[in-house]
């Protein structure tokens, strides 16, 4: 069945190729009588050529719609038979047991003691700032100066 429709999906699609190459054909013979003829014909020609390509732009959209129906029959075709099919997995079967080594450093299973306590430091003392002697050096610069 779903061979039947692929087969008919793609004459389908061979079809619009087939139309689509005839109106480009088409189109391309409507332009080359347009640039030979007379004035006077030259507005008639440029209509039919102007038809021959909105002709070829729809044949090539229904070829390109008829590949999209052909992919979208070929994904729902693969969903069906998805579906049909009852896909079972066993995920403790994809479990791994690990085995782990033994630890090397028995000495260390003992915790380790509590440390001691260390006594707080004792508070800081409040005292008063020294007096200012002079400001940023400046008896130190007047010495230098007379010196």
């Amino acid at each position: 069945m779903a061979d039947q429709r692929h087969q008919a999906a793609l004459r389908q699609q061979a079809a619009g190729v087939r139309r689509a190459e005839h109106a480009q054909r088409a189109a391309e013979r409507a332009q080359l009588a347009a640039e030979r003829a007379s004035e006077t014909d030259r507005k008639r020609l440029e209509k039919a050529a102007a038809e021959a390509y909105v002709a070829a732009q729809l044949a090539e959209v229904d070829d390109l719609n008829a590949d999209l129906r052909s992919k979208y029959e070929t994904l729902d075709s693969l969903l069906q038979a998805t579906l049909d099919v009852d896909d079972f997995v066993d995920l403790e079967s994809l479990r791994a047991v690990v085995v782990h080594p033994p630890f090397g450093r028995p000495d260390l299973r003992r915790p380790f003691p509590i440390p001691t306590r260390i006594a707080d430091p004792p508070l800081p003392v409040k005292r008063a700032p020294e007096e200012t002697k002079g400001l940023f050096g400046k008896k130190k610069k007047e010495a230098e100066a007379l010196a």
